[in-house]
């Protein structure tokens, strides 16, 4: 989830800048604020339980993408850029779900993660819907 709201923030903050659409702009402020929120909260959760996250293969092939999905967003602009943009959050926003669902809740035995997790997936799932409702007017 950490990898995630990082290249959430770091897409976000580069479309937000160079877009001239202004419902790009605020999908991209909105994925900015919502991932830097949640970003907080699991620190903060971490620290509380004296938690340092460690990287697995999935939270690096995560940053990978993310690294390649900025290398791709830097090249293009306009509408090319906002098009992309969506289809890579379509994409990564349909992966946390996955991860989530398949992996993340089943698997989480402490509380206030659960809780943390099932109060943000709605949240994630109604970014996924945006993404695909903006990419369908592109």
């Amino acid at each position: 989830v950490a990898a995630a709201n990082m290249a959430e923030i770091s897409a976000g903050s580069y479309v937000w800048n160079l877009s001239e659409d202004g419902n790009i702009k605020k999908f991209a402020e909105q994925m900015v604020r919502e991932s830097s929120a949640l970003s907080k909260s699991t620190s903060a959760l971490a620290s509380k339980f004296k938690i340092t996250p460690e990287k697995s293969d999935s939270s690096r092939a995560m940053e990978m993408e993310s690294k390649k999905n900025l290398a791709t967003l830097g090249k293009l602009s306009g509408h090319e850029l906002d098009k992309v943009y969506l289809q890579q959050e379509v994409s990564a926003d349909q992966s946390v779900l996955d991860t989530i669902d398949k992996s993340l809740l089943p698997n989480v035995s402490n509380v206030e993660l659960k809780n943390l997790l099932e109060k943000t997936r709605p949240a994630i799932a109604a970014r996924l819907e945006l993404a695909r409702k903006l990419a369908g007017t592109m």
